[in-house]
């Protein structure tokens, strides 16, 4: 019976034409195809007719021979893969042709040429099998990665012979799909585009095979009139780059070449740019650095002379020059520094903080014209109505700072911080900060002293343009004297550290602690608020001495007096209850509300909720009705008042809880609304119990005999 089995599997095997006896002789199970051989040192340029005629020959047997051998050994799981390559689904077919291929790659090219037919189909599963081939050809079964694909080969022994066929056609089908991908990134559907982009970068990324080609594809979507699909050939450029920084020379000459295409549109040429200035360089690329600079210098010089100079493009230039031209020894020449100070001048703020910023780095050796030169741009800019409008101070502080800092001439320097005095007085919390912390940390010392004299408050010519001509250096920052009553307390802070010249213990960024989104941010993350029972067995303070705005302090103070009536009565006349509350022991919780608004007042780092929700309380307002409702009775034209009539206590207590009643508080007490809640559901479930006695009762109450007709009516 096991050999009728063995007779019949042998009957419905297929036939080869592979001899008898003969079998496979290339095993990837353990190793893969091209560690199997040593690659050849050098590759002939091209393959005989008789050594690829019997290398042909040789992988044709080898594939006979192993298809003979998987059919004996056959399995379910074989059969089933073999019917689902023949009349699965599209996406099953794709799947189990995948798998069929990495099973042995060299005996499955057929199938991969399968996969390769559905990807040019056009069809839905023209997508999945390109997937599926970028991750055959991106992995490390198929393609090796440390060597490119050779398509002739010389003659050898049989094993090298099928190796080396084997790998000709490999390249062949690699260089389809590099023309498959090709096609898609020049397809209608933006889509499309961006997946064939994204592919060919994978691809690049993983093998140096047909690297030339997928690199002129990418960089040629630079120019796609699609801002996503350019947008993502720049992305994909960046992440290559990121993955082999060798590249580096070779995608950087063939963007170059790129831009150096004529008629190339100005969208093209800024997506170049901008992918061009994200590129990490390094000392050891200065070739390349020089070249990106005087690319940079060509474009730009170009674009001031056809009056573009408020074009993101330009921008973009400005910082790819910024971050190329530390690694170049060479300074640009008076062309170039007079188009950069020609942007200064005319250019949006951003760039020209980056002009300044360039002029600032050329200048610093430079001749002592040219630096003059520089700082009454910089002068100039400090003026410039774009810096109150801006969102993004910061690059401009910085250069503002390393000019001062540098900056030999006390007169020009004088000039300088009296306008950046001038914009501190007009500029939001967060600049104002930032620029007193710039005073504090230059510390001109006579320009910050008090004055000794009426001539040292004179202001100069503030309209002249040179800065040695607009103020002397005996000007004072009287300034900063304005600055120690802004609304910011940590700006009058930094104000009067700065005017008594002492040094600013302060390690954060101005810019972003004082804003107002930091300042709302500090409520919605605060500390819980205390219980009242802990706020009454707290060690409270007396004989509180205050220093508050005349509001905050007689609000106060009025408050805790009104209070202190309602716990005593009090005669209309007697004017000693307005003193007696901040000494009163019983006033311990107004107390403690007074002495947590004046932290927050002394101290603007450590503001907490509590504090306002304690001092503005639901009581103080009720008490100041009450208070206004006193001060009705007494006429003002001076006549004396009636003698008050002393009212019972039950009969105060009611007009109390009435005038309550008229007006509620704002503010929901917690112990309150959950004592509302307890109560409403003991009456819900006295009304379920009394609905249900009542139903109960009435049952009851019936004939038996309706009873009976309704029972049986249930039933």
């Amino acid at each position: 019976r096991g050999n009728l089995s063995r007779r019949r599997a042998w009957a419905m095997a297929p036939r080869s034409s592979a001899p008898r006896g003969s079998e496979p002789v290339v095993d990837t199970s353990e190793k893969r195809w091209y560690e199997l051989v040593a690659a050849a040192a050098e590759a002939p340029s091209e393959t005989s007719a008789e050594v690829g005629g019997r290398a042909a020959a040789l992988y044709a047997a080898e594939v006979a021979a192993w298809q003979a051998a998987k059919a004996q050994r056959e399995t379910g799981d074989d059969r089933y893969m073999a019917q689902v390559v023949k009349s699965g689904t599209l996406s099953d077919k794709v799947a189990a042709m995948t798998l069929l291929v990495q099973e042995s790659p060299v005996h499955r090219l057929e199938t991969l040429e399968g996969l390769v037919g559905l990807a040019k189909s056009g069809k839905h599963a023209s997508k999945m099998a390109i997937e599926s081939l970028r991750e055959l050809l991106g992995g490390e079964e198929l393609v090796p990665g440390d060597r490119r694909l050779r398509a002739h080969f010389g003659d050898g022994s049989r094993l090298e012979l099928i190796l080396r066929c084997f790998e000709s056609k490999l390249k062949a089908i690699y260089g389809e799909v590099a023309s498959l991908l090709e096609g898609y990134a020049k397809h209608q559907a933006k889509e499309l585009r961006v997946f064939a982009i994204e592919t060919a970068a994978q691809l690049l990324a993983a093998k140096p095979e047909e690297e030339q080609r997928l690199l002129a594809a990418l960089v040629n979507k630079l120019g796609d009139p699609e801002g996503a699909v350019s947008s993502a050939a720049c992305a994909s450029l960046c992440r290559v780059l990121d993955k082999h920084a060798a590249m580096t020379p070779v995608v950087c000459a063939e963007v170059q070449s790129f831009v150096a295409r004529p008629n190339l549109d100005g969208h093209a040429v800024y997506k170049a740019v901008t992918f061009l200035s994200q590129i990490y360089l390094s000392s050891e690329l200065s070739a390349v650095a020089e070249s990106l600079v005087e690319m940079y210098v060509a474009l730009f010089s170009r674009e001031v002379a056809r009056g573009r100079v408020k074009t993101k493009l330009l921008s973009a230039l400005l910082t790819g020059l910024n971050r190329a031209l530390p690694y170049v020894d060479r300074l640009l020449d008076e062309a170039a520094i007079d188009s950069l100070f020609l942007a200064s001048h005319a250019a949006t703020f951003a760039a020209k903080v980056q002009a300044l910023s360039l002029l600032e780095r050329v200048s610093a050796d430079g001749a002592p014209k040219l630096r003059a030169r520089f700082v009454r741009a910089v002068y100039a800019l400090m003026h410039a109505q774009d810096l109150r409008n801006t969102t993004k101070p910061t690059l401009f502080l910085n250069l503002a700072f390393k000019t001062l800092k540098a900056d030999p001439e006390p007169t020009r320097l004088a000039a300088c911080l009296k306008r950046l005095s001038q914009l501190a007085a007009h500029s939001t919390s967060s600049v104002a900060a930032a620029l007193v912390y710039l005073f504090a940390s230059l510390r001109p010392a006579p320009l910050l002293a008090a004055p000794s004299g009426p001539d040292d408050w004179r202001l100069g010519i503030a309209a002249k343009r040179e800065p040695a001509f607009a103020a002397t250096d005996a000007a004072r920052l009287f300034e900063l004297a304005l600055l120690r009553h802004h609304y910011h307390p940590s700006v009058q802070n930094f104000a009067h550290t700065a005017l008594h010249a002492q040094p600013l213990d302060y390690r954060g960024d101005p810019l972003d602690d004082f804003t107002l989104s930091s300042f709302l941010d500090r409520f919605a993350y605060r500390n819980p608020k205390r219980s009242k029972s802990a706020q009454r067995h707290a060690k409270k303070p007396r004989n509180l001495t205050l220093d508050l705005p005349d509001f905050y302090a007689r609000y106060l103070h009025e408050a805790a007096a009104t209070k202190a009536k309602k716990r005593r009565r009090v005669e209309p006349g007697d004017d000693s209850a307005l003193d007696a509350p901040l000494d009163d022991a019983d006033d311990v919780d107004r107390a403690d509300d007074v002495d947590d608004v004046s932290d927050a007042v002394d101290d603007a780092d450590d503001v907490d909720g509590d504090d306002f929700d304690d001092a503005f309380d639901d009581d103080a307002f009720d008490d100041d009705d009450e208070e206004e409702d006193e001060d009705d009775d007494v006429e003002d034209d001076g006549v004396e008042a009636p003698t008050p009539i002393v009212v019972e206590k039950d009969e105060a207590e009611e007009r109390e809880k009435k005038s309550r009643g008229r007006r509620k508080s704002p503010f929901v007490d917690a112990d309150e609304f959950q004592e509302t809640l307890e109560r409403k559901e003991r009456e819900a479930e006295e009304r379920a119990q009394t609905h249900a006695k009542k139903r109960k009762a009435s049952q009851g109450s019936r004939p038996a005999a309706q009873r009976r007709r309704s029972s049986g009516r249930k039933k």
